[in-house]
């Protein structure tokens, strides 16, 4: 189970991540700047597998993924590559655009279902979506906030979370504010469960939160490890804004 949200800027946007993984997973590793094909970029890496599930680059591009769980998710492979490790190939794009390039001419079948949001200073952010058979993309998703997914129970978290959310903006007014998503992914409402955004369950929970923002001057990433509730410490890291190499239009 995973909960993102972001928020646009007149200047650039944030991107909101409560990271939900089994108990006995590997701890998660802490932020660290990387560089492929002459871009930075800073992201968590999963311990297990290394890739990961959120990252933003020094072109203020972002990238984050949620898992998917279908019934019917595709044909059945022998071995699967790990989803979070096409995001790390994803991070050295250069706008959103290209996200969606490279997402076109990559061999999907090699992965199981994901959803991934990338975000960028020119432009609302898109959802590229792998169902196991088609890529689908959503070039507006702002409707769609927030996105949830759940191997406990994929189509109730949805449906639960996004009443949450639309109880926030009743409550606090559309879009939600900065503070008002903090307090979103913090949030225990109905109770601490499998539910709740801030998530908790006998096998699994909610193990660290990550936030990206992003301007024209450079990009800054917060990460705490645990759920939003334990108050761990912040880790934050920062990249300025590299010269971009392509057209405006882009």
């Amino acid at each position: 189970m995973c909960t993102l949200t972001w928020l646009r800027r007149a200047d650039g946007f944030e991107i909101f991540f409560n990271r939900d993984e089994k108990k006995l997973r590997a701890p998660e590793r802490p932020p660290e700047a990387f560089e492929r094909d002459g871009v930075r970029f800073l992201a968590p890496r999963d311990g297990q597998d290394l890739g990961t599930w959120i990252g933003v680059n020094d072109r203020s591009l972002a990238v984050a993924l949620l898992n998917r769980y279908v019934p019917d998710a595709g044909p059945v492979r022998e071995a699967f590559r790990s989803r979070g490790l096409l995001v790390m190939d994803l991070l050295s794009a250069l706008h959103r655009s290209e996200v969606g390039e490279r997402l076109a001419e990559t061999e999907l079948e090699r992965y199981r279902p994901f959803s991934i949001l990338a975000a960028d200073l020119a432009g609302r952010a898109r959802l590229f979506e792998w169902t196991g058979y088609r890529l689908e993309e959503t070039e507006d998703p702002d409707g769609l906030m927030p996105l949830a997914s759940s191997s406990f129970d994929q189509a109730l978290a949805r449906v639960h979370r996004r009443q949450l959310y639309a109880d926030l903006v009743a409550k606090r007014g559309a879009p939600p504010d900065e503070q008002a998503l903090l307090d979103f992914h913090c949030s225990h409402d109905g109770g601490p469960g499998p539910f709740s955004v801030c998530m908790h369950r006998p096998d699994a929970e909610t193990r660290s939160f990550t936030r990206v923002s992003a301007s024209p001057a450079g990009v800054l990433l917060r990460w705490r490890a645990g759920a939003p509730c334990s108050g761990a410490a912040e880790l934050r890291m920062e990249l300025p804004r590299a010269e971009p190499r392509c057209a405006a239009s882009c």
